[in-house]
């Protein structure tokens, strides 16, 4: 029996089939025999019987009515897409899937697919057998599926697909899964003649349907009419970035995609119903923008209305006082807010003007800024950027001024509808709480080439136009503004894109000429004269030619200028003019500065320093100091939405430290790409090849003539050089000119390829990363405790068994029953407040030589909000831990370490959230736990733990240092008499106490938490290295460091790696029987061999992170090969893979030549001869640096103990890289003489000369020494005099230490006084030494001499020290 059906649907949502055989209740349902499936015109929607597999269900049900009212309807059946299996004549199958369509199942032995469903979704079906041209049956693009007859049906035979068949066969998607129905739905059946279907009167199904199809091109002109909405189509028609774009698509809907039929005979449909929004919850502020011109509607001026929160709306205006009558049609359109700010104009404020009585008649609270404070109207900010987007699309579009009011309203429409912030909605959207529909906007760019109809017959030939945006008040959605031939503005609905194909026939050319030549003559700037005398100080300017756009400065410095929309001044602006004193804060070097600070919101902005805070007696507040670090000086920072706040000096002084990198050089953080422009400059494609000897063609390697606009994450955007953006940002240009389709240009077409290429591997890396987590040693590591116990049945053991409970043991404590069933916990009245989580097991296996399995539980904290506390666990840093190894050897006293066992679970948990038990717990799985312990994974549980434990300590009489808040210090006195300070560092759960008498505060430690008995003791491996006690050459017992077990360990993998590889012994790769760690001949940069694949960059960037880390714990005699192999991580070659294997066999010639790099922690101070400094020991800086002093940190603890002396090498290698000549600098600092610090790193910037790359080195080195200085006083460590710094430079020497040195190189300037005026405070001084001698050597060359470099290595290593048990 055939069915009429007819839908009354009720929408709540859409939820998938976690299984779709779990809707099937017996095995009678299924037919894996092949059923009918017919096609049935009579049916509005399909209908799904028993050779059907439902793949996911709506929540939509209908009532479905049959052909004869004498039947009763069937109510409630369900909507959901379904998969049927379809075998060809050869034997293949494929998954046909049919969206919303109606489950019968079982009750249905045939199936019914309505073919207008398919055709709808652009499936070309044709049931109709008397058509000569066609086949029966369905034809998608992978392949014809016939039908055949059966009585007066066309039908396909299919099946039921079993899972093995929806897992492996090719699915074939017939139908729209998301959306149809029915009633809006109209095809031309009209007949056709003499066209591909003959004059057969009876072929009814002769409708042309235009499906969905490709976005258009780079020219904003297509093949086709209409398009699926894909990023790089949306960044280009709203000019925005991709991430914007894709943001965009992601947050809102576009389901008003329009379909036709051609020649055009009807009005497009409208899938969207308008929404009227009344109050709105919000603020809105709102200004006036003027124009130079008037516009084609007479229009001089728009109101603008904005929330701050990114959404715009503009209201077009004959004059400015008519602001009541834009805020009727605001309130109408859009809503009414319950605060409007304005400013003071009279237009807005005036007791009887028409807006003071349209905001008291709508019950609107106004609020009026301050003078002198445009920053209060964000409004202020919203016209700067409309104007400045309108600007670039009129200029790139070539549109004329005079329709400059249909363009800010377009503006206004799509920056109110893309996504911004890091919530990722649209304006729209925080302000009306719905989801953003974009589909008018979605097919065409403003002043796009279009043809419109003004007739529904079909005969009437289509006219030219320009699309000028949706058209709200005329006509229904879908309906638009269209700009014809005569100079008037229409709306229709009957609008389509003009294709690439239309553009290309002299017929259409001749028309779109004769069109231009009309409007220009038309919207000529010369036919309209702005009347407003107040604004005839804004002179018009005339659009630019073509030949400016094209060639020109395509975007002037002044948009808004060139736009011909100003701003007219607040009479509040008269107030400040040039000249005038501003008092002593004129002087203020903070004033002005704009830098990224945090403000208010979740992300740093922008903010400007406006001027210093003065309390009521009129005194500056704050204290200034000429060290910007303990300048708590108060200024006033306002921010891009206009609000202002209050900060100290030194935050402004530290985030203006975190923008500038090693040299100075300020950066900014990039958001996205917007736009793009090229000048006369630049290479034509024709003209992007050079010949060479051979006769091949070859790219010219250029990218002159371009620029890109960056949107910054500040907020501000800017034109950049595209050399500069490639340097700084290359795969994010080359995904940029790609989805632009400017990557054919000369200026990219030489270098993106190889960029994508690198993307791609590093994309291909990061894939590759989660298969190996499925197996660690060999041995499967489990996913889940149900997979874990299914490994233990498997393996005929209780391993992950035992490691189960045992973790559960520990973990009990941190939960507590609900006594509530899971409906009244989900419920929220019982547990109020609370939020549901989950939790799981993650396991692992423990490299201990038994293959330990472990598990641990731990809860989901990604889903959770954090808590307003912090989050961050115990990290001390490693150049403090190697500070209290030599503090403990030059007081002479003990060191032990601990391990708090299950140390989270000590502290509450913060976060108010509950469990549903899983297996894991046993008898209780299934049942309520509340969370009552800080339990590993959420996000505040390291806080908790640090939070409790420094309780402990303070309670214990320990303070927290400043300069690391992770070393806790407490005076005491040693029986002698001998005063110091105790020191105990924490590492999440891992404590080092340094003591005369560890005993008593680590039995007073093991009293409030459980310590793990074999692990308190003399520690023996620390952070990862092994930590010994050795007796040293004058006979000093003391603690040493090296990193022998993992660089064994890392050996023996590699080495195994390169066997399993088929690969010979790693000695294959040694040079100079492993007396370096790569010949001095060899030089990365300039290596040529093959780029390796996806796996081997994986193995290169691996290596790199390990020998990186046995830097970290000691091996510094590799630091600068390391640095420069790192360099090339993204694209390294088989040659640079050999350089790190032969490191890896340097290391282990190293290692059985017993040189296993032993840096000993030696306390005593190192004898320097002061005849280096005799220049310099009485030199006076007042004349050149008055008030230099070393700035000593406020509450600073009284120093005890013995007195630490700081030394320090440094140097550089001037051009050290041979391809982009960049140098090297390398720095060495000692604490007495034990070794603290070393560095090794590329500079940023090219030095034309040695003094100019050591003046860069000296000047990093002068910072840490600060540092360093800054970090001992804070731990109450005594310092000794300024630090003695060795450099092997004479000329920086002498202009650093000799006060009236003249400096002539300028570029240098930073660095040149930044070190004199350290020496002038007596923070340091410098001193030279020959180059043999220079310890900084080792970090900064690799061609350093075998012999020389023996000799450093012997100075820093204490390889032959004996080791003391």
């Amino acid at each position: 029996m055939k069915s009429n059906i007819k839908s009354n649907m009720k929408s709540f949502g859409r939820s998938k089939v976690a299984s779709a055989t779990s809707f099937l209740t017996s095995n009678n349902m299924l037919s894996l025999n092949p059923l009918p499936t017919e096609s049935d015109n009579h049916a509005d929607t399909h209908c799904f019987g028993k050779n059907f597999r439902p793949t996911f269900f709506t929540e939509l049900e209908c009532t479905v009515s049959p052909f004869l009212s004498s039947y009763e309807n069937t109510e409630n059946v369900k909507v959901c897409t379904a998969a049927t299996a379809y075998t060809n004549e050869h034997g293949r199958t494929y998954i046909m899937i049919f969206g919303q369509g109606l489950w019968f199942g079982e009750k249905m032995e045939k199936s019914l697919i309505n073919p207008n469903q398919c055709r709808d979704f652009g499936v070309q079906v044709c049931d109709d057998p008397t058509d000569p041209n066609r086949k029966l049956g369905y034809y998608p693009e992978i392949e014809f599926m016939p039908m055949t007859m059966v009585g007066s049906t066309a039908t396909i035979m299919t099946s039921y697909p079993t899972d093995l068949q929806m897992d492996t066969c090719e699915h074939v998607i017939m139908s729209n899964e998301n959306y149809w129905d029915p009633t809006q739905v109209h095809f031309n059946v009209s007949s056709v003649v003499g066209e591909n279907y003959g004059e057969n009167p009876r072929s009814i199904l002769a409708t042309r349907l235009i499906s969905e199809v490709q976005v258009r091109d780079v020219s904003m002109v297509t093949e086709e009419r209409h398009h699926t909405l894909t990023p790089e189509a949306l960044a280009q028609m709203w000019q925005c970035g991709l991430k914007t774009a894709r943001a965009t698509i992601k947050a809102t809907t576009q389901l008003g995609i329009r379909s036709a039929l051609h020649p055009l005979s009807r009005r497009y449909r409208t899938d969207i119903m308008s929404q009227n929004l009344t109050r709105l919850n919000t603020t809105f502020y709102s200004d006036t923008m003027f124009a130079k011109c008037t516009s084609l509607n007479g229009n001089a001026v728009a109101q603008v209305f904005t929330d701050g929160q990114g959404y715009y709306h503009a209201e077009p205006l004959v004059s400015k006082a008519q602001a009541g009558e834009a805020l009727d049609s605001f309130a109408a359109t859009v809503g009414v807010p319950n605060v409007m700010v304005t400013d003071g104009a009279m237009e807005q404020t005036g007791p009887n003007s028409h807006f003071q009585k349209s905001l008291k008649r709508m019950g609107v609270l106004h609020k009026t800024t301050e003078p002198y404070s445009q920053w209060q109207n964000r409004a202020e900010a919203g016209i700067h950027d409309i104007k400045k987007k309108w600007s670039r699309r009129m200029i790139r579009k070539g549109v004329p001024r005079k329709l400059w009011d249909y363009g800010i309203v377009y503006e206004c429409e799509i920056m109110s509808r893309t996504a911004k912030g890091k919530d990722g909605r649209t304006g729209l959207e925080r302000l009306t709480g719905n989801t953003t529909d974009i589909s008018e906007w979605a097919d065409f760019e403003f002043y796009d080439w279009c043809w419109y109809w003004d007739s529904t017959e079909a005969e009437v030939n289509p006219k030219i136009g320009r699309w000028l945006g949706v058209s709200h008040r005329v006509g229904s959605a879908l309906c638009y503004w269209v700009l014809t031939e005569s100079g008037k503005v229409i709306a229709r609905t009957t609008v389509q894109h003009m294709t690439t194909t239309d553009l290309s026939t002299d017929e259409n050319k001749a028309k779109v000429e004769v069109f231009t030549e009309r409007i220009t003559k038309i919207l000529g700037d010369d036919n309209y004269v702005n009347e407003q005398s107040e604004l005839e100080q804004f002179v018009n300017e005339d659009v630019p030619s073509r030949e400016e756009v094209m060639y020109g400065n395509l975007y002037p410095e002044n948009e808004g200028e060139f736009l011909g929309l100003s701003e007219i001044p607040e009479v509040d602006d008269y107030g400040r003019q040039e000249g005038m004193v501003e008092g002593e804060d004129s002087y203020d070097s903070y004033l002005g500065v704009e830098v990224w600070l945090p403000g208010r919101s979740e992300e740093n902005q922008m903010g400007k320093v406006l001027k210093r805070v003065k309390g009521n007696d009129g005194a500056a507040v704050g204290t200034s100091n000429s060290n910007p670090m303990l300048d708590t000086s108060e200024y006033e920072v306002q921010f891009p939405d206009g609000h202002v706040e209050e900060l100290t000096a030194n935050v402004i002084a530290e985030s203006m430290f975190s923008q500038v990198d090693d040299e100075g050089h300020h950066f900014q953080l990039m958001k996205e790409i917007t736009d793009h422009k090229s000048d006369g400059r630049a290479i034509t494609i024709e003209n992007g090849y050079d010949t060479s000897r051979n006769g091949n063609k070859v790219p010219k390697k250029t990218t002159c003539g371009w620029k890109l606009l960056v949107e910054w994450k500040d907020g501000s955007s800017d034109w950049v050089a595209l050399k500069d953006l490639k340097a700084a940002n290359p795969v994010e240009v080359a995904e940029y000119a790609v989805a632009n389709q400017i990557s054919s240009e000369p200026a990219f077409n030489w270098w993106i390829k190889d960029i994508l290429k690198r993307r791609n591997r590093i994309i291909g890396k990061m894939k590759s990363k989660y298969w190996r987590t499925t197996h660690k040693f060999g041995i499967r590591v489990p996913k889940t405790v149900k997979e874990a116990l299914a490994i233990d049945d498997q393996n005929g053991n209780t391993f992950w068994q035992d490691a189960i409970k045992k973790e559960m043991t520990n973990v009990d404590m941190a939960f507590k029953a609900g006594d509530i069933s899971v409906e009244e916990a989900r419920a929220g009245k019982t547990l109020v407040g609370y939020q549901e989580i989950k939790c799981h097991m993650i396991f692992d296996i423990k490299m201990d030589g038994k293959f330990t399995r472990k598990a641990r539980l731990v809860a989901g904290g990604h889903t959770t909000d954090p808590p307003a506390s912090a989050t961050y666990s115990s990290v001390v840093s490693r150049d403090s831990v190697r500070i209290a190894f030599m503090m403990a050897a030059l007081n002479d006293l003990e060191v032990c370490a601990a391990d708090v066992g299950n140390a989270y679970l000590n502290a509450p948990c913060r976060e108010k959230i509950w469990t549903i038990a899983g297996l894991e717990f046993g008898s209780r799985a299934g049942t309520v736990q509340v969370i009552v312990r800080a339990l590993y994974g959420l996000k505040s549980s390291g806080a908790a733990w640090r939070a409790m434990f420094a309780q402990s300590l303070l309670d214990q009489g320990f303070q927290s240092t400043k300069a690391d808040p992770d070393v806790w210090i407490r005076a005491a006195i040693k029986p002698d008499g001998f005063r110091y300070y105790e020191m105990l560092l924490v590492y999440v759960d891992d404590i080092l106490l340094i003591s005369h008498a560890t005993k008593p505060t680590m039995d007073a430690i093991a009293k409030l938490y459980r310590l793990k008995g074999d692990s308190i003791g003399e520690p023996e491996r620390y952070l990862g290295a092994n930590i010994e006690k050795v007796q040293i050459n004058d006979g000093t017992v003391v603690f040493s460091m090296n990193c022998v077990d993992y660089v064994t360990n890392a050996i023996a993998n590699l080495e195994n790696t390169i066997q399993r590889d088929g690969g010979a012994d790693l000695k294959v790769y040694g040079t100079h029987a492993g007396k370096r760690p790569f010949p001095a001949v060899y030089r990365p940069e300039k290596d040529v061999s093959p780029l390796l694949d996806d796996e081997m960059t994986n193995r290169y960037m691996q290596l790199i992170g390990i020998l990186r880390w046995a830097i970290e714990i000691g091996r510094v005699d590799i630091i600068t090969e390391v640095s420069v192999l790192s360099q090339h991580q993204c694209a390294p070659r088989k040659g640079q893979l050999d350089a790190l294997y032969r490191i890896f066999w340097y290391l282990k010639c190293c290692l059985k030549a017993g040189k296993i790099a032993r840096i000993a922690f030696d306390p005593k101070k190192p004898q320097h001869d002061e005849a280096l400094w005799i220049q310099s020991l009485d030199t006076d800086w007042a004349d050149f640096y008055p008030d230099a002093e070393e700035p000593l940190p406020p509450r600073m603890p009284e120093p005890l103990g013995n007195s630490v002396k700081v030394t320090t090498y440094v140097d550089a290698d001037h051009a050290g890289n041979v391809v982009t000549r960049r140098s090297h600098t390398g720095i060495l600092i000692y604490c007495n003489n034990t070794l603290i610090v070393w560095f090794s790193k590329r500079q940023n910037t090219v030095e034309s000369s040695s003094f100019g790359s050591e003046f860069v080195a000296l000047r990093i080195a002068t910072e840490m020494i600060e540092g360093l200085r800054y970090k001992l006083r804070m731990f109450g460590i005594p310092v000794d005099g300024p630090a003695d710094v060795f450099c092997d430079n004479k000329s920086v020497v002498m202009n650093s230490t000799v006060p009236t040195s003249m400096l002539n190189k300028r570029h240098n300037s930073i660095c040149y006084h930044r070190v004199r005026e350290a020496q002038a405070s007596r923070t340091l001084r410098v001193a030279w030494i020959k180059g043999e001698y220079n310890q900084a050597d080792l970090a900064t060359k690799t061609t350093i001499g075998t012999g020389p470099r023996h000799e450093i290595c012997d100075a820093i290593f204490h390889n032959n020290a004996v080791k003391v048990k």
